[in-house]
């Protein structure tokens, strides 16, 4: 990852490269005329108001306003620009026009400084620049910072590798007379400060976990394994992902609920067939490599119609990732992460597996249909819209993924993503960071890569430091199917680094997790706080929620 920071659009506009489609770029049958009214500052918020007209004679439409920002690059290089804020009017007639506000944080914008391990906003010129694209934005206004800020102090990210340093210098806007030049007070800048002491959501359902032996800890660790064909047990909505486990429903009424992939919607099975003795099978095959196996293989794994109930599950085919964020329409993503969201109840799905934000950093990542955009802010503000509309049905959560810089599908579990720390948290985290603090995302899913020769699942300091410390997450983090095992990252030192579930619970990892715990070689409180948290969301979920009002009625007892 040699280009560091300067990723898509962000090297094009610093070394004058014209692409054939500049970032935001976007066709209309008309044209719009941007007036910026008014620029003000607080603390270290912007805001500006635009008015927006429709200059055209014919037709009606709507219009992006996006707003840039250019840094002052003093002893950390900078890009040209970068997306800070940006909005979408409603659909206006010829003549017509609207005013929209863009606001945004420069703390969100600062830059992380590896020398001091903090985050910094530098002192100089910061130029916003507005226009309908990263190629027609214009300087708006400019503010000087008098000295170099610390807005946020962080913990480093440990690593096995270093990344060559290349300095990018790049060059600025030009700034045309006349425009409003204001004074940040850096007096007025408020510090982030992180405590980084261990989360205490666990704690409050310590005294669940506390009436559980190790190995009923362990089941709670692992989901109920993979099996695509048998769906009978725990498997309650056929072609999910996976169930958590059903061994815990006798004894502690902790309840198995289900996991379905995305992201464009629910990937479970249109239809299936449930025999007189409770068994379901599938009509067709849940994955497509299983249509080219011989016919008599087909014919054991695949139901038949006659011979039960048809059991129907259609849901709804959405945009991939990469349209909804094309949209520029926040709201809009909102309401289709609700939509997705009712047909979650609907079925009995707990763990949407969605959205996929990982960085558009190559196109020839073959995953990229599932990522919003190649801008950590796009990126995030995107997700965090789904997140919520997601959220907006109590005890159903988005699971945000693939955690992190996982730019890549070729030897996706072997390939060590090698990337500067300022990079790394500029442009492959802060995405997350946006998902959580906006959107209130609940579990995130590692990805199979490591980083820095480190796997993701085992580097506590990315998930207990930076996940739960910095970004203030409270969910549960959990594997990408089948990331551990043999010659992959050890299951073992990921419930130790806080990955808490280990997906779908293959044998092996269940043998090694549950090996450590009754040896010792596990901390039995990194298996109490795994498992604590694991406990809270299934809970707090729409089938735990009866057993969590017992169990609150019982403590105030």
């Amino acid at each position: 990852y040699k280009e560091k920071e300067f990723v898509g659009y962000r090297y094009y506009a610093t070394y004058g490269v014209k692409p054939r489609y500049p970032f935001g770029y976007g066709l209309s049958y008309t044209t719009f005329a941007f007036d910026v009214k008014s620029v003000e500052t607080f603390q270290s918020f912007v805001t500006a108001k635009v008015r927006v007209e429709n200059t055209g004679d014919t037709y009606s439409g709507k219009a992006v306003v996006q707003a840039y920002l250019s840094c002052p690059a003093g002893a950390l290089p900078r890009p040209y620009q970068q997306l800070v804020a940006y909005a979408k009017t409603p659909v206006l007639g010829p003549g017509q026009t609207a005013d929209v506000e863009l606001r945004f944080d420069l703390r969100d914008e600062s830059a992380f400084d590896e020398a001091s391990g903090s985050y910094v906003l530098e002192a100089g010129d910061y130029i916003l620049l507005v226009g309908d694209s990263s190629a027609t934005a214009a300087p708006a206004a400019v503010f000087t910072l008098p000295e170099t800020v610390s807005v946020e102090n962080a913990r480093p990210i440990d690593r096995d590798r270093t990344v060559e340093e290349v300095r990018l210098d790049a060059k600025r806007p030009a700034v045309p007379e006349g425009l409003p030049h204001l004074t940040l007070k850096t007096g007025d800048i408020h510090q982030i400060r992180h405590s980084f002491e261990p989360d205490g959501q666990w704690n409050v359902y310590k005294d669940i976990v506390s009436m559980m032996d190790a190995s009923e800890r362990v089941e709670l660790l692992l989901g109920a394994g993979m099996h695509f064909f048998a769906f009978k047990g725990s498997f309650t909505v056929p072609g999910n992902a996976a169930n958590t486990s059903s061994n815990l429903m006798k004894d502690h009424q902790i309840p198995s609920v289900s996991l379905a992939d995305g992201p464009a919607g629910l990937r479970i099975l249109e239809e299936s067939v449930q025999y007189r003795s409770g068994k379901i099978k599938p009509l067709k095959n849940a994955i497509s490599i299983f249509d080219y196996l011989p016919g008599i293989a087909s014919k054991a794994l695949l139901g038949k119609r006659s011979r039960g109930t048809i059991l129907y599950q259609y849901a709804t085919a959405f945009p991939v990732g990469t349209a909804v964020a094309q949209t520029w329409n926040a709201d809009l993503a909102e309401a289709f992460g609700a939509a997705v969201s009712a047909e979650m109840s609907e079925y009995g799905v707990t763990f949407w597996l969605a959205p996929g934000m990982n960085i558009h950093r190559n196109p020839l990542c073959g995953r990229n249909f599932e990522y919003f955009s190649e801008d950590p802010m796009m990126t995030g503000s995107i997700a965090a819209a789904v997140c919520k509309g997601v959220a907006s049905r109590p005890g159903n959560y988005v699971t945000i993924k693939h955690f992190a810089a996982n730019n890549q599908e070729f030897q996706r579990n072997k390939a060590s993503s090698n990337v500067s720390e300022r990079a790394f948290r500029e442009i492959y985290l802060r995405p997350f960071k946006r998902a959580i603090r906006d959107g209130s995302a609940m579990a995130v899913m590692t990805s199979y890569n490591p980083v820095n020769g480190i796997y993701n699942v085992e580097n506590r300091s990315l998930l207990e430091d930076y996940l739960r410390g910095e970004c203030g997450f409270e969910g549960i983090v959990m594997t990408d199917w089948t990331s551990t095992g043999p010659g992959l990252a050890d299951p073992v030192r990921a419930i130790r680094a806080g990955n808490d579930m280990i997906m779908p619970g293959m044998p092996t990892d269940r043998s090694a997790i549950r090996k450590a715990a009754l040896s010792g070689e596990l901390d039995p409180k990194d298996l109490r706080r795994c498992s604590a948290r694991v406990v809270r969301l299934l809970l707090e979920s729409e089938q735990g929620k009866e057993r969590l009002r017992e169990w609150k009625l019982d403590r105030k007892g």
